[in-house]
């Protein structure tokens, strides 16, 4: 089929045109309920003579309620005789000094099709280098327009039917394969946009779970941000490749908390000769071979916490048991206390740093 080109018109794009009782926001062009008002939009330039228009989509968020019309005309001049004075298309639609109902008059008189209550609209006999199409609307509830396309030149299944049909007068068997045309056009257009589902980096946020699952990994999206889902899809090659070492979760607990935490493995306090000592260091951080901890430097909530320790476990080494402390800026009772630089023990005692870069021996006391 012939090579389809499109003016999308959304966003900031809207400010091009005339606005007649909407409002520019994030999501599109608003109508406060209640309310009527319309767009026009500029003057679009296909750059071709003879060009056939083929289709406007409408996209927004509407309700039974809504009325709306749909206008669009195509043209070989980009000039208009109004008042016996000879202006642009551009200058008369967006003119302050023109009432908005009498600017859709011009385009009805032009020889605009119009449409009412469509949001897919096949365009015949619109045939010009110029479009310009227009929206009407009356709601009692709040209406949202977000984007609207417009597509050229126009697509026919025809071509590809033996010459004789083409030859006769073909005019409703054109519009009847239109309909077909559309759904494939959909179609293909959905196949031209699959390379940026794949891409991390540009895949739409509902996509990124099923991307994760595609590479073995099990995150409940509603815990982690957009931002955050997308680093770990991409670390997924190096949790493979690494998987069950502490770097790997290292570069988890950082992506989610924006800091690498401390590990204590048991390597770090068997050393001690003392057995009271390593009783101590039993209660906290277990007595088995196969058994860590995880110091982390936040408070988080119960679901939060179960979360996470559900997805340490999928990556440490099988029978190995992660244990997870979230360490709040503060002492209390009956819970895990740490001391940081400056700080002070009344009693002489031994200890060790968390992070492995140095220790305390037999020699050394805290006072």
């Amino acid at each position: 089929m012939a090579d389809v080109k499109r003016f999308g018109v959304k966003g900031e794009g809207f400010s091009s045109g005339f606005l007649e009782n909407m409002q520019l926001s994030d999501g599109g062009l608003v109508l406060r309920e209640s309310q009527s008002g319309g767009y026009i939009s500029n003057v679009l330039d296909s750059t071709e003579v003879g060009t056939v228009w083929g289709r406007l989509t409408l996209n927004g968020c509407f309700d039974e309620e809504c009325q709306y019309s749909i206008y669009s005309f195509a043209t070989e001049d980009d000039t208009v005789t109004y008042n016996n004075t000879q202006m642009g298309f551009d200058e008369l639609l967006h003119s302050n000094d023109v009432a908005f109902a009498e600017k859709i008059n011009i385009l009805e008189v032009a020889g605009a099709q119009v449409d009412a209550g469509l949001d897919d609209i096949l365009l015949t006999d619109q045939k010009g280098r110029y479009f310009v199409f227009a929206i009407r609307l009356f709601s009692v509830h709040e209406v949202v327009i977000e984007s609207v396309n417009v597509m050229f030149p126009k697509e026919t299944l025809i071509q590809y039917l033996p010459e004789v049909f083409a030859a006769e007068d073909s005019g409703f068997l054109e519009r009847y394969l239109a309909i077909f045309g559309s759904i494939f056009a959909d179609r293909r257009d959905l196949l031209a946009k699959l390379p940026d589902y794949l891409d991390i980096d540009k895949a739409p946020d509902d996509i990124l779970p099923v991307l994760a699952s595609w590479l073995g990994i099990g995150l409940n999206f509603s815990f982690w941000s957009p931002d955050r889902f997308r680093k770990i899809l991409k670390m997924a090659k190096e949790m493979s490749k690494f998987k069950g070492t502490k770097q790997v979760l290292e570069d988890i607990i950082e992506v989610y908390f924006g800091e690498r935490p401390i590990i204590v493995e048991q390597f770090k306090w068997k050393k001690y000769k003392s057995a009271e000592r390593q009783e101590g260091c039993e209660n906290l951080y277990g007595s088995s071979a196969n058994e860590f901890t995880l110091l982390i430097k936040h408070a988080v909530s119960e679901t939060v916490f179960l979360h996470l320790k559900s997805l340490l476990e999928v990556l440490v080494p099988v029978r190995a048991k992660v244990n997870i402390v979230f360490l709040d800026n503060g002492s209390f009772l009956d819970r895990y206390t740490y001391v940081d630089i400056n700080s002070k023990l009344t009693d002489n005692q031994m200890g060790v740093t968390c992070d492995g870069t140095c220790s305390l021996d037999e020699d050394v006391a805290l006072v």
